[in-house]
């Protein structure tokens, strides 16, 4: 008999681990933490409402904000809005913390409050009143008679077209009022307009309004000005002046904001002058008790034609209105709102 024997094969299966590095995940390097806000207005009315917004980078676990005078006074969430009841300057602190540590921030006098002003009826008591509605009449009770000069109409701070004078001085563009008994203020005064203020040529002035006088070497009775850097101006000429050849003058206390509306208010209340830029008082002086000077001379709006080297305005002029006494804050405010 034939015996016949197994073979056994044994197959040995070596498995490779592949150190492909493409198919492992790889942890993203976490961002250093870092700490900043911000807010949706920094200068608020009494009773008005803040919306902070937490800017920090890294992985913030928790905050701590911090409002002083504000209500609430703390909170924990990422946007909070806090209403402040009472005026003033107040601060804002933010700490936050993640797993590896924290940052904090302090910003000083970081929301201003500003005390309400009543708002009472607009003034219509004006001695001349221009709305540039695709004219320059004047609408007071005076009926002043008006010359536009190489005039245009643009739209105004609503948009609106031709409802704003547009003066470019590369045109030469004015107003000329003659002069009447209702202008030649004598006591007090108020000049109020809109102005979109266009960068003029710096050192020069150029007028928004003023009263002449070209006997007295170009020294106007009363004015308003815009000097190249965007400085407002006020001027009288004081009826105690010798010889009518002097001038008191207040310069605003901050310039214009460049290619935007700003309300302007220059007044005189027969003892003290008096700047504001939209609604807020800007600055002001004593110049103590005095009348302004008479003048048979015209008004003009956009330049001075006596002066030797006469500068015209580039620029957009609104709601323009003249009174013979000075206005209040309240007043003014109103004029503001309108």
């Amino acid at each position: 008999m034939k015996i016949i024997k197994p073979y056994y094969l044994i197959l040995f299966i070596v498995f490779s681990c592949s150190s492909d590095s493409s198919n492992e995940t790889q942890e993203e390097p976490k961002e250093d933490l870092s700490v900043d806000f911000d807010t949706s207005a920094k200068k608020i009315d009494v009773n008005g409402s803040v919306n902070f917004t937490d800017l920090s980078k890294g992985e913030v676990v928790t905050r701590e904000w911090s409002f002083p005078g504000g209500d609430p006074s703390t909170s924990n969430i990422e946007s909070p809005t806090v209403i402040y009841k009472n005026a003033g300057i107040f601060d804002v602190s933010l700490k936050v913390k993640s797993a590896n540590g924290e940052a904090s921030e302090v910003k000083n006098g970081f929301i201003e409050v500003l005390e309400e002003v009543e708002i009472g009826p607009i003034p219509d008591d004006y001695v001349l009143r221009m709305d540039f509605d695709s004219d320059v009449t004047d609408k007071s009770i005076h009926n002043n008679p008006t010359e536009a000069i190489n005039f245009a109409y643009a739209s105004d701070r609503f948009d609106i077209e031709n409802s704003a004078g547009a003066f470019l001085a590369a045109n030469e563009s004015s107003i000329k009022v003659p002069h009447s008994s209702s202008i030649n203020l004598n006591k007090e005064m108020t000049i109020a307009l809109w102005f979109y203020y266009e960068e003029q040529q710096n050192g020069w002035f150029y007028t928004l309004l003023e009263k002449t006088n070209p006997d007295a070497g170009g020294h106007s009775r009363y004015g308003m000005w815009v000097h190249g850097g965007g400085i407002i101006q006020i001027c009288i000429e004081p009826d105690t002046c010798p010889q009518s050849l002097c001038q008191e003058c207040l310069n605003a206390g901050e310039p214009l904001n460049l290619n935007s509306w700003n309300h302007l208010v220059g007044t005189f209340d027969g003892s003290s002058l008096k700047v504001y830029i939209n609604g807020v008082e800007s600055s002001s002086k004593n110049i103590g008790t005095s009348g302004i000077s008479q003048t048979p001379y015209e008004l003009f709006i956009g330049t001075d034609p006596y002066d030797l080297n006469p500068n015209f305005l580039t620029g957009r002029v609104d709601n323009l209105r003249l009174y013979n006494r000075a206005l209040s804050n309240s007043e003014i405010q109103s004029l503001y709102e309108e």
